[in-house]
């Protein structure tokens, strides 16, 4: 059992900024902070980064979808209007 000096936290975070167009943006940010010990900081670490960076890049993903679905309603509208 780790006695309780050897204990402690590692955290890592880590945000974008994804432009939207028209002088909009929107801020995707994410941290965590994880339980440790002296022996494991390293694995502990990059294994907080990785899940961090990729829960940022999961949720960029989805805006970039989202606007992709949003900009082809937009345009079938406009091609409707013209017809």
């Amino acid at each position: 059992m780790p006695r309780s000096d050897d204990k402690g936290l590692v955290g890592s975070s880590c945000g974008l900024t994804v432009m939207l167009g028209g002088f909009q943006s929107v801020r995707v940010d994410c941290w965590l902070v994880l339980p440790t010990t002296k022996k494991r900081i390293k694995q502990k670490h990059r294994k907080c980064a990785d899940f961090v960076y990729g829960k940022v890049c999961d949720e960029v993903r989805q805006i970039y979808e989202r606007g992709k679905q949003i900009r082809g309603n937009i345009e079938d509208e406009s091609i409707s209007e013209k017809e």
